[in-house]
């Protein structure tokens, strides 16, 4: 920081700030403005509202699982039709991923949540009310599409209004939520979809149970869309755009939530960003250059061999457990099928041949029906 004329200890909600006055001019970088902004109730709006948000990929990518066989007589889907209802998310994040990660860099992190939020929740309405297969399986996959915008830059706000010593317990929290997510997923199915009854129906559209557990899924970003906007956009964003004004205006919006106090008792009244020689240069690139030079370096002859075996790390371990997560919810309904049928439990292997045999959407939902 540049050395002014005098020095004073601000306090803001039990954080100390080291901050020097001078008469005409107060300059800071970006982590002591933040320091100052201190941590309190805007805080815990931010972590209260990243977990409504981060429920939405959770619940994008593995709500069909739930859905399929409920739907499997009302929507005649056969082993193929349930495969791709499963796998239509997944290939939405695949998709857009690095789209939204650019757009995420260019329009802000607070624009592309709600926008995300929003587009989130219309796909996953118009899925709710679906009535046919291919409905449905467009929407989840514009779902998945838009819901693969939404963690990177809810991961990148959560970091950059949280000071250095609370970012770990951040992260940690906004991990924790797909945890809590695979709790309340089957939480919900075990309230609505046990029941059997359709719920009401209206000319040609019939409600049934699992439009109503898609319907319920639509909460989470139409939580985290109203809530973000009345988040400011991240202070780290603005100055990294050198748009110094608005994020002292954000600074002041936190350093208000938090202490109560008037914009004019915060501390700071200039903001300065800290920045390498890369950095400035960066700043000025294009989106598509700047992607280029980030990703360029792990596909240099050093490191392919590392990527390689990371990526199929990584591949090996999700395919055995999405091949899991994504079928459990069907073995399981067809080893209470077998119970019923053969008046004993059923093995794993006992289940999926019978799944196997299967082959006709009539043979299932007959079969259901006997349950």
């Amino acid at each position: 920081m540049t050395q002014l004329t005098s020095s004073v200890t601000e306090k803001s909600n039990g954080s100390e700030v080291q901050v020097n006055n001078e008469n005409t001019h107060l300059e800071f970088d970006c982590e002591e403005a933040l320091s100052a902004s201190g941590c309190g109730r805007f805080n815990a709006y931010v972590v209260l509202i990243a977990i409504f948000t981060g429920l939405i990929c959770v619940f994008e990518g593995r709500v069909m699982p739930y859905v399929v066989p409920a739907a499997q007589c009302d929507l005649g889907l056969g082993i193929k039709e349930k495969a791709v209802l499963n796998a239509v998310p997944s290939a939405g994040m695949m998709l857009t991923s690095f789209l939204w990660g650019s757009l995420g860099d260019t329009f802000g992190r607070r624009k592309l949540i709600i926008c995300m939020c929003i587009m989130d929740f219309c796909f996953m309405l118009v899925a709710a009310s679906s009535q046919s297969f291919a409905v449905l399986l467009t929407f989840r996959l514009l779902g998945g599409m838009a819901s693969s915008g939404v963690y990177p830059s809810l991961a990148s706000y959560l970091t950059e209004v949280h000071v250095a010593k609370h970012r770990a317990v951040v992260q940690l929290l906004l991990g924790s939520v797909y945890g809590l997510g695979d709790i309340l997923l089957p939480l919900f199915a075990l309230l609505i979809l046990t029941n059997r009854e359709n719920l009401f129906t209206f000319e040609a559209i019939v409600f049934h149970p699992w439009n109503l557990y898609l319907l319920v899924c639509c909460i989470p970003p139409l939580i985290g869309g109203i809530g973000f906007m009345w988040l400011p956009e991240s202070p780290k964003y603005l100055v990294s755009k050198k748009e110094h004004d608005k994020a002292l205006k954000s600074f002041q919006s936190i350093y208000t939530i938090n202490t109560k106090n008037p914009v004019a008792d915060y501390p700071i009244k200039d903001i300065r960003h800290s920045l390498s020689l890369d950095d400035k240069n960066d700043i000025q690139k294009t989106t598509i250059s700047k992607n280029r030079v980030q990703f360029s370096p792990i596909l240099q002859k050093k490191h392919f061999k590392n990527l390689i075996i990371s990526v199929s790390a990584q591949f090996l371990i999700f395919l055995c457990l999405n091949s899991v997560m994504l079928w459990l919810p069907q073995i399981l309904q067809e080893m209470s099928i077998h119970q019923q049928h053969h008046n004993n439990t059923a093995t794993v292997c006992e289940t999926l041949y019978d799944l196997r045999d299967l082959t006709g959407v009539g043979e299932v939902c007959q079969s259901v029906s006997l349950v």
